[in-house]
């Protein structure tokens, strides 16, 4: 073995002990026994790897094998398909693949028993945020049906896919004067149809004071919200919607999150959480 890795001028790069290789390791066999065959670098304080090199359309590729013909040769897998950029897992006698990564989502194969398609993601958890601007967003005591003020469309990863939905603000009244507030709902629509999934941040009478120089809130920051299982892979439109049915004495409803308030903060939240 000397005679060769000098030919290659790469002594001591290589070590041969029994049926153990090591490459950049002079002691593969100290390693455990069920997997020191090959043992790749050592405890030298720099980064150790492998690097399988393939054509852009082609699939790099380790195998584990227990047989020499068909699927037994690559009972179980792993490989990355420069084609697609995605990460492939197979483990099983059809020799199949089970999971694939493309773009930070896993997609099972054999998901539910193979009744879910082989494109559907599986495990995902996806945020979809809209966040206002940091001002005094209200609601005028003029208004008397439910009104859109922030919405978001989404397009699921699968019918599969459920959701959870919350809105995130703070509130007040005016100062010094009587206010019997609104209300904030969440919904979702899709295929023509309008689904409540929850309804919060109705105010109660009350009156507005100021304290040490600040507005008294009613009620300050606050995250509510519901689940919602459309069962649909067709857009879905989630919206805060506002109204101002229950206000008196021209006073407004106010749900907001104003910088002069609280500094640093963004504008009311509505966002969707997707679990697939």
């Amino acid at each position: 073995m000397s005679k060769q890795t000098d030919l290659i001028n790469i002594p001591d790069a290589i070590t041969v002990d029994g049926s153990n290789v090591g490459i950049g390791n002079t002691a593969p066999e100290d390693y455990f026994a069920g997997a020191a065959n090959l043992v790749i670098g050592s405890n030298n304080g720099t980064d150790n790897g492998i690097t399988i090199v393939a054509p852009t359309n082609k699939l790099g590729r380790i195998h584990f094998a227990d047989g020499t013909t068909g699927a037994a040769e690559y009972a179980g897998f792993i490989a990355y398909d420069h084609g697609t950029d995605e990460f492939k897992f197979g483990a099983g006698a059809d020799g199949g693949t089970d999971l694939t990564i493309k773009n930070g989502i896993v997609y099972s194969h054999q998901y539910n028993r193979g009744t879910v398609a082989s494109s559907t993601p599986m495990g995902t958890v996806i945020f979809h945020d809209n966040v206002m601007s940091g001002a005094n967003h209200s609601v005028s005591n003029t208004l008397t049906t439910w009104s859109t003020v922030v919405s978001k469309t989404v397009t699921p990863q699968s019918a599969n896919s459920y959701f959870w939905v919350e809105f995130y603000h703070n509130e007040h009244i005016n100062y010094g004067t009587p206010n019997f507030g609104g209300g904030l709902r969440l919904t979702g629509h899709t295929g023509g149809v309008t689904t409540e999934i929850a309804r919060g941040g109705e105010m109660l009478y009350l009156v507005g004071t100021v304290q040490n120089g600040h507005y008294v809130y009613n009620g300050n920051a606050k995250v509510w919200g519901g689940f919602y299982n459309p069962t649909t892979a067709s857009n879905i439109v989630f919206s805060t919607q506002a109204t101002g049915t229950n206000s008196q004495n021209g006073n407004n409803y106010y749900y907001h999150w104003q910088s002069s308030y609280i500094a640093n903060q963004p504008g009311p939240r509505l966002r969707i959480v997707e679990f697939t």
